[in-house]
């Protein structure tokens, strides 16, 4: 049972960690998105300190990011190792981690959108941090 519910801390923490910044420039000011595959969270360009937040993108994201876990824990049961008891343990630390990150962060002034402004993104560069 904890292994299937152990799918819910690990795309969180997928979506929360690797995380992709684009640039879009809008008008001479330059917009920073966040997210993988797609960006579903941005700096407001209205509102100093606020964020962006995009349903749809977000939605999607955490498909996909479900999708691989269930491929990453496929793998990890396959092992039967000690070790993999650890690795539970890091993965519902860091779901938690990255949960209230993500709660902390979506409701200190967000901004609710269902999709980014449309224009041409550029890939600007990929970090193992916070994408928030």
């Amino acid at each position: 049972m904890i292994r299937h519910l152990t799918l819910i801390p690990l795309s969180i923490t997928l979506l929360i960690f690797p995380s992709v910044r684009y640039t879009l420039a809008l008008d001479g000011a330059e917009g920073k998105y966040y997210g993988f595959p797609l960006p579903w969270n941005s700096d407001s360009l209205v509102t100093s300190l606020a964020k962006d937040i995009y349903i749809l993108p977000l939605i999607i994201d955490l498909i996909f990011f479900a999708i691989f876990g269930a491929f990453i824990l496929k793998a990890l049961t396959r092992l039967r190792h000690p070790l993999f008891t650890g690795s539970l343990v890091a993965i519902w630390a860091s779901g938690l981690f990255g949960a209230l990150l993500m709660i902390f962060f979506l409701t200190s002034n967000p901004l609710f959108k269902a999709w980014p402004d449309p224009g041409p993104f550029h890939l600007l560069e990929v970090r193992l941090g916070v994408g928030l």
